[in-house]
C-alpha cells in the first residue's frame, strides 16, 4: 500500500486547482445612476454623501461625472436615514484631486 501524503488526492494524478477565479474587465457599464456627492477629503480616501435609495456593494466601481472610473467602494457608514459611503480613489488620483460637492455615479444594477 502506497500512502503518500503530500497534499494530493488519493485517486488519479491529483486533486486538480481551484480555477475560475479570473476577473474579466466588461468594459463600462451603459447605465449610470448619481448615487452621491463627495462631502469630505482624506488623506487616503474620500467619503461621500448617499443620494440613491439603494446602496453601493463593496468593491464597486465609482465614476464621475463624465464616466471615468474614479475608484471603488470601500465602507458604507453613518445612520441608516442618512448614509455616507467610502470610496478609495484609484492609483494615479489622490483625494486632492476630487472637489467637495462632485457629483459620483455608479453601475445602475437591477
Amino acid at each position: 500500500m502506497n500512502m503518500r501524503f503530500n497534499g494530493r488526492s488519493s485517486r488519479g494524478n491529483g486533486g486538480g486547482g481551484r480555477g475560475g477565479f479570473k476577473r474579466q474587465d466588461y468594459g463600462p457599464p451603459e447605465e449610470y445612476a448619481e448615487i452621491g456627492y463627495v462631502a469630505i477629503k482624506c488623506p487616503k480616501e474620500v467619503v461621500c454623501k448617499l443620494t440613491h435609495k439603494d446602496i453601493p456593494y463593496f468593491n464597486a466601481p465609482v465614476y464621475n461625472e463624465k464616466h471615468t472610473e474614479i475608484g471603488k467602494v470601500d465602507d458604507v457608514l453613518g445612520r441608516v436615514d442618512s448614509p455616507y459611503f467610502s470610496v478609495l480613489p484609484l492609483e494615479n488620483l489622490t483625494p486632492e484631486s476630487f472637489t467637495i460637492g462632485q457629483k459620483v455615479t455608479c453601475f445602475l444594477f437591477l
